[in-house]
This record gives C-alpha cells, structure tokens and sequence, in this order.
C-alpha cells in the first residue's frame, strides 16, 4: 500500500473518530423522507473526472434539500475549477493532507 492510499485513509478514520465524539454523525434511521438537514458537507477529493461524475449527484442533494447550506470539499485543483452556485454554497479544498484537515475541520465547526 502507497504512502497516499495510508494517508487517505488515515484521515478518513480520523475525520469519522472526529464526527462521532463530536455527536454530529447521525443515526442512520434519521435519514428518512420527513427530514430536513440544515447542513450538508460533501467530500469529492478524487480527480476532476471522478468529480464531474458526481455531479448529478450533487444536485440531486439539492434538489431533496433546496434550504440545506452545502458545502463542497474538493481538491485544490478542482476547487478552482468550480464556484458556489446553485448546487453548493461554499467550496473547501483539502489535498488529503493532515494539515489541510485540521483547517477543515475548523472551518467546519464554525
């Protein structure tokens, strides 16, 4: 296993260890039809084609959560492809990097 694949999965481990002591990941019987989250972040740091595949996706989420404030976490090469617009209000690039981590968990607190 490459040192990149370690890393990614590190911080996914990380980030998951983070959302569950924080008490912000839910229940997966709270995703039903009735409800409405306020807050979406959705994390596509793959490369730009991966990227363009999810598009549809992406709108699909805001189509089911038209007042849900989304946050986009891509790479930083895709995030300066890419603006707030319709389909998310915010862009955060993050490069799989514990630094880049940390600031995005930051960001994402506030």
């Amino acid at each position: 296993m490459s040192w990149k694949n370690i890393r990614i999965k590190l911080i996914n481990v990380l980030l998951s260890c983070y959302s569950q002591c924080a008490g912000n990941l839910r229940n997966i019987t709270s995703f039903d039809k009735e409800h409405d989250f306020e807050r979406v972040v959705i994390f596509s740091t793959k490369r730009l084609g991966d990227f363009m595949f999810s598009t549809p996706a992406i709108r699909a989420v805001r189509r089911r959560y038209p007042a849900a404030r989304i946050i986009l976490v891509t790479s930083q090469q895709n995030s300066q492809l890419v603006e707030p617009g319709d389909n998310f209000d915010r862009v955060l690039p993050m490069d799989n990097h514990y630094s880049d981590m940390k600031k995005l968990v930051s960001v994402l607190r506030r």
